[in-house]
């Protein structure tokens, strides 16, 4: 998961998800690792999480490293609602302070990504699974 993690670095995600049969991407700025789980955090009034509860299916693609490499994550969302994770997210990136107040706001939802099938592939045309455990 170390390496997952330094795939998706400092810069966002690009999320995509379904709204009805076309696909929808946006950028996700927050991810975390527990436990060797992957999370991102969203808000429940927002598209993204009323995309996901009618279609929980997800792929998540990073930037290009220095080497111009990249991964692509495909897998399902599981929905998480842990206060004890939310104060690690918000430790991780205090801005959530001023977006949702407090750790236990009833907004905030983790998206825990599970069922994952990870690629790298790079500009070169290479490609391969990425092993995370």
């Amino acid at each position: 998961m170390n390496e997952v993690m330094e795939f998706l670095g400092q810069a966002p995600a690009a999320f995509a998800t379904l709204k009805e049969d076309k696909p929808r991407v946006r950028f996700l700025g927050f991810k975390m690792e527990d436990n060797g789980n992957l999370y991102f955090l969203t808000d429940k009034r927002k598209n993204v999480y009323q995309e996901l509860v009618k279609n929980n299916n997800v792929e998540i693609c990073s930037f290009p490293n220095k080497d111009n490499h990249w991964i692509r994550i495909e897998g399902k969302v599981e929905f998480v609602e842990d206060v004890e994770l939310n104060k690690k997210a918000f430790s991780i990136l205090p801005i959530l302070e001023q977006a949702y107040k407090s750790p236990d706001n009833e907004n905030i939802v983790l998206l825990k990504i599970i069922d994952m099938n990870i690629r790298k592939y790079s500009m070169k045309g290479e490609e391969g699974t990425l092993s995370f455990n």
